[in-house]
């Protein structure tokens, strides 16, 4: 990808890392690390999951209402296909993901279980001493499954 080259390793594993701790706290529901993975504000645009427009959103917002959605779910985030730019201090990552997300009394049937797959691109603000993200913007893909279960779903 054209200005990869430009990131060292340090940048380039700093940047992975945050990504996938930021994945992981959703699965984890470790909402701290989510919190420490966020800038200030987000840059978000998940138009094409939950069908509202583009926003900015303050962190612990961003948090409260991921709290708020997953609360009965069980989750797997999945990155896929990372591929990291640079241009000037602008860092974007594109990647592929697959979210799998199921009730605490998933039994197999479709009614409990509500699976996303589609593309993310993030930017990131910092530095290798403290990168962040700074902005979401989620591609929709496919869903499976039942939509009632995830609070900010497109029914």
């Amino acid at each position: 990808m054209a200005g990869a080259a430009l990131l060292s390793a340090e940048d380039r594993f700093a940047i992975e890392d945050l990504l996938f701790r930021f994945m992981r706290a959703f699965d984890d529901k470790d909402w701290e690390t989510m919190r420490a993975c966020l800038a200030d504000t987000i840059d978000c645009d998940y138009s094409s999951f939950r069908g509202t427009p583009p926003s900015k959103i303050a962190r612990d917002e961003y948090v409260t209402l991921r709290v708020s959605a997953l609360a009965a779910l069980r989750t797997q985030h999945n990155l896929t296909n990372i591929a990291i730019s640079r241009s000037g201090s602008n860092i974007e990552v594109r990647c592929n993901y697959a979210i799998l997300r199921y009730h605490r009394d998933f039994d197999g049937s479709p009614d409990t279980y509500f699976h996303s797959r589609g593309q993310y691109r993030f930017s990131m603000t910092g530095s290798t001493a403290g990168w962040r993200i700074a902005s979401i913007t989620q591609t929709l893909l496919t869903n499976e499954g039942n939509p009632a279960l995830h609070r900010g779903a497109q029914k």
